[in-house]
């Protein structure tokens, strides 16, 4: 979803917020489903709200220990009350309804969202590949508007460069342990060390050569990951450092921290690209 200043002068540079909703269904964005019915549904989903019946002993998120009762024609109802921003700037805006992502995965859409090349030029067509590989620094096209003057920020979920590994090699020496041991048995070996490991930042960390403020962003509050904790995330970086546990729900803390960083370009009459 991409929001700017359309009615400013010509010679004016608009602001621009740009928000990328992660694995958002087709269905879920209000104005697209005005005409869905149950009969569009997944049958699977309709079976499974119809009966009412839910594997409880697999919910282990206490806010779903109790879920209220729905039907399949209230979850429809639901999905175009639940977005009623983005309602109002599609009505007021433009949809483009024929503009379709490069890739049905996360990490590959990034990049070709990012740099505007097909993930395939980076090598990456999934997940992992991107976290193996990352984008070509100089291929941002934020760096084009940085270069015109933007103050730029990312917020949020990065996930398109590589982590830093030299974390985990820095906990190893610490503690004295092999340096060949591999992550995942390191979690079953030395628990202990793998959680002080994670709750350092590892997770979300990246490496200098991919963080945001080396390729066209003046700052970054976010995540190199595919998901981020929604309380209590230790997966959250500040420009190169940690930042320690973010005790509130993540959605708010990156609205807010968003928020803060544009009225401070407001306040000081700069463009910005959020």
């Amino acid at each position: 979803l991409i929001a700017n200043g359309c009615t400013s002068p010509k010679n004016v540079q608009p602001n621009i917020l740009f928000v990328m909703m992660d694995d958002l269904g087709y269905g879920h964005f209000a104005p697209n489903n005005d005409t869905l019915k149950v009969s569009n549904l997944d049958p699977y989903f309709v079976r499974v709200v119809s009966e009412n019946k839910y594997d409880m002993s697999r919910v282990n998120h206490h806010p779903l220990n109790k879920i209220e009762k729905y039907t399949p024609e209230d979850a429809i109802e639901f999905s175009k009350k639940a977005t009623p921003t983005m309602s109002m700037l599609a009505k007021k805006g433009v949809i483009f309804s024929s503009c379709y992502a490069c890739n049905s995965l996360s990490a590959a859409s990034r990049i070709g969202l990012a740099t505007g090349y097909h993930p395939s030029h980076f090598g990456v067509y999934e997940n992992s590949d991107q976290e193996a590989r990352g984008f070509e620094p100089g291929t941002l096209l934020v760096e084009k508007l940085h270069d015109l003057g933007y103050a730029t920020a990312h917020i949020g979920k990065w996930h398109i460069g590589k982590k830093n590994d030299q974390i985990i090699l820095d906990a190893l020496k610490r503690h004295g342990i092999d340096d060949s041991l591999n992550f995942n048995q390191l979690a079953k070996l030395h628990p202990d060390i793998y959680r002080e490991i994670s709750d350092s930042g590892y997770f979300g960390s990246v490496i200098d050569e991919h963080n945001p403020l080396r390729n066209g962003f003046d700052y970054y509050f976010g995540y190199n990951y595919w998901a981020s904790n929604f309380y209590n995330s230790t997966r959250v970086w500040e420009n190169y450092k940690h930042a320690g546990k973010q005790k509130n729900y993540n959605t708010d803390v990156f609205t807010d921290t968003a928020i803060s960083f544009i009225r401070k370009q407001i306040n000081i009459k700069k463009p910005f690209y959020v």
